[in-house]
């Protein structure tokens, strides 16, 4: 590794208090490497392999220039923050320009609603509505036909806005992807630069987003604490194929606020409101129930609470519901009847609503993560054992650093280490564990 690549700021230890867990079997350990040692000596070469992979890759990315020069970038503008403003110049170097990705939205609504003279109309969602969008974000949109016309149904509609996109000189690099469970139409807006992925035939994300879009406006630090996690996320690569998405990352967030007294379940936020059902889901809610956010209470304080909570959750026995504002034992929740009678409701009215038996949560995951208003689906059956185990050490050490009084007192030092020498301490935490794996492994074969 390079020198400037390997430069990093002193890592906290592993302090009395701070146990590890495996996160295959829970065994508690006095530090990440043990604990490293520990997975890949009992649990199996396959994960081994997998943990390699995903460090040599991290790796390769942090030898990469574009990684050095953001660090480099980064470095500067702490140095250069006033007290009290680090957080917000990691926010600017990171997030993009909402104002851009609105001009693209209104140019492509324009186009695509003219091509269709009016039969649809263009909805946005994703990380535009939430005002969580980062440099690298996607425009997310939803095309829904015009109730005031003659209906289209969905592969006309999907064909017809292929047609036009790669017709168009406004977009170029037309994907189409009909297979996945949700067909998109993927996409790059030329004026902008900007990716854009097409969905016709689910608008439950519009829902979502606004949902997440407004509770990010009911106080700044809970847009901050989710936008620095969406960045830290995105830079240990936990947000990625095979591990969470960022709306499963959002969907923790929630819970975390909701354990912590800041956020209501989404149960009581439906209490005070009609229900707005579609396809047998309820996605009504009203955030008049929620509480002031202390002032003493700061951004750093909520982020420490996310990576201390999540690195003491057992996941392997947990369901983490919005719904239900909290962790709740998965197998007495939802392996047994009647232990969740309004998603035992919900399932029945999606039934009813749609003629088709629904899907059940897939409680057989390594990570179970409920969305906030369809019950049945788990936002992180993605995740694999093996990203498992790298969140919570990823989340280990982040905790470690949002405790030590060194660094945070120091906010430029610590917000260099959590986006980039955390990785490169789990790195050197992998090397000396594959040390000790190879070891024991010669001393028992000869045995």
């Amino acid at each position: 590794m390079s020198a400037s690549a390997s430069e990093s700021t002193s890592p906290p230890g592993d302090g009395d208090g701070n146990l590890v867990l495996c996160m295959v079997c829970g065994a508690p350990f006095q530090s990440t490497q043990d604990c490293l040692a520990h997975a890949l000596l009992k649990h199996g070469s396959k994960l081994q392999k997998q943990l390699r992979k995903r460090l040599n890759a991290i790796t390769t990315i942090l030898n990469s220039a574009q990684s050095q020069s953001e660090r480099h970038e980064l470095r500067e503008a702490l140095e250069k923050s006033k007290p009290g403003g680090h957080l917000r110049t990691v926010l600017n170097i990171f997030a993009v320009d909402l104002e851009k990705m609105k001009t693209c939205f209104e140019h492509v609504r324009n186009c695509i609603e003219k091509e269709m003279k009016g039969k649809v109309r263009v909805f946005p969602f994703g990380s535009l509505v939430t005002g969580l969008a980062l440099k690298e974000s996607d425009l997310d949109l939803f095309l829904e036909p015009n109730g005031n016309q003659p209906p289209l149904c969905h592969q006309y509609l999907y064909n017809r806005t292929s047609y036009f996109l790669r017709s168009s000189k406004c977009f170029a690099d037309v994907v189409t992807i009909r297979h996945a469970s949700v067909p998109i139409i993927r996409c790059k807006h030329q004026l902008t630069g900007l990716n854009i992925d097409f969905n016709m035939s689910n608008p439950n994300g519009i829902f979502n987003s606004r949902f997440v879009g407004e509770l990010m406006l009911r106080n700044e630090r809970i847009r901050e604490l989710s936008l620095f996690l969406k960045i830290w996320a995105k830079k240990l690569k936990l947000i990625c194929n095979g591990g969470m998405t960022s709306y499963c990352l959002i969907s923790l967030i929630i819970v975390n606020l909701q354990v912590n007294r800041i956020v209501p379940s989404v149960k009581q936020l439906q209490s005070l409101c009609p229900p707005v059902i579609l396809s047998g889901v309820n996605f009504a809610y009203s955030l008049d129930l929620t509480p002031p956010i202390t002032e003493r209470l700061t951004t750093l304080d909520l982020l420490k609470n996310f990576f201390i909570y999540y690195s003491t959750v057992n996941f392997d026995k947990s369901l983490l519901s919005p719904f239900l504002g909290g962790c709740v034992d998965k197998e007495t929740t939802l392996g047994i009847p009647g232990g969740f009678p309004e998603y035992d409701e919900q399932q029945k009215l999606v039934h009813d609503a749609t003629g088709e038996p629904p899907h059940a949560f897939q409680l057989d995951r390594v990570m179970c993560v409920q969305d906030p208003f369809e019950l049945n689906r788990n936002v992180a059956k993605s995740v694999s054992i093996a990203n498992l185990f790298y969140f919570r050490q990823c989340l280990v050490l982040a905790a470690q650093a949002c405790s030590d009084q060194e660094l945070t007192s120091q906010p430029e030092k610590l917000y260099d280490y959590l986006l980039f020498g955390l990785a490169d301490k789990l790195v050197a935490d992998k090397i000396v564990a594959d040390k000790r794996w190879q070891i024991q492994c010669q001393i028992e074969n000869r045995s």
